[in-house]
């Protein structure tokens, strides 16, 4: 889990598209060594397919999605919490993180914008 933090937050700002590539999976490695650790075969397997399934929206917002340092902290609270075996903190920290998220992508992002961005990448639908 600090292995995983240390690489996500030693590239906390990229720039060239290799950089983000490599900001988005040690953000996926992250979350997997967060959740990892459940023991629940079944959680692991959802959180992972959530995981690949979000990481098509991560990539078209990028931008706009990771200029918050808020963001950066979020993930260090989330590891603090877990380090000191905080489980309730923890996923409770989480939650708010995979809400901020999905509140960015369903009410920060206009309808307009979300078109003009799936159609450069080819993507008619949701």
């Amino acid at each position: 889990i600090i292995q995983a933090l240390h690489f996500l937050n030693r590239d906390d700002n990229p720039t060239t598209v290799a950089e983000k590539y490599s900001n988005q999976q040690y953000h996926s490695n992250l979350h997997q060594a967060l959740y990892s650790a459940c023991g629940s075969p079944r959680i692991i397997e959802l959180c992972a397919a959530l995981d690949f399934q979000s990481n098509r929206y991560r990539h078209i917002f990028y931008e706009a999605m990771y200029t918050s340092k808020q963001h950066w902290i979020n993930h260090s609270k989330i590891v603090e919490a877990a380090l000191s075996r905080k489980s309730q903190a923890a996923c409770k920290l989480l939650e708010q993180h995979i809400h901020e998220t999905a509140h960015f992508l369903m009410h920060e992002v206009s309808e307009d914008e979300w078109k003009i961005r799936l159609s450069s990448l080819n993507i008619n639908t949701l």
